[in-house]
């Protein structure tokens, strides 16, 4: 069993998380200098308090006419996302993202933020267990 622990350690990569109060130049700037799709929002404590994701931008750009530049990461968040835990079987986990349309789910601890996962973070790590077991198959043959 690979738990998502495994792949949030074995990543190259940190996640951002910035706070209720960041405001749309800033979450943009983030996720345009750290080629991100989605920000998680966190409070002080580092519980999450919600996501951003691109899509969440443009909409609000799309649906304010005039200046967006006050606009916090709070007004437009999506509150409550789902989360998995540092413990859960990758399997489950990309099952709930297949199932809600996730490419993103943040990784939580004890409630707080550690870690995000990404749906390539877990196919390659499901690549690699498949290319083990095809391995030990084949040593058993021989």
């Amino acid at each position: 069993m690979i738990t998502v622990e495994q792949i949030v350690n074995n990543q190259d990569y940190k996640t951002i998380a910035l706070g209720p109060d960041a405001l749309v130049a800033e979450i943009a700037e983030v996720m345009t200098s750290k080629h991100l799709s989605l920000v998680v929002i966190c409070s002080e404590g580092g519980q999450v308090i919600g996501v951003v994701s691109w899509r969440d931008l443009v909409k609000a750009i799309a649906e304010i006419s005039g200046d967006t530049s006050n606009i916090k990461a709070s007004e437009l968040l999506t509150k409550n996302p789902t989360a998995c835990n540092i413990d859960d079987d990758i399997h489950d986990v990309l099952k709930t993202m297949i199932k809600r349309h996730f490419e993103h789910m943040p990784v939580v601890q004890y409630g707080r933020l550690v870690g995000m996962v990404n749906m390539i973070d877990i196919l390659k790590a499901l690549n690699a267990e498949n290319d083990m077991v095809r391995r030990d198959n084949q040593d058993e043959r021989v």
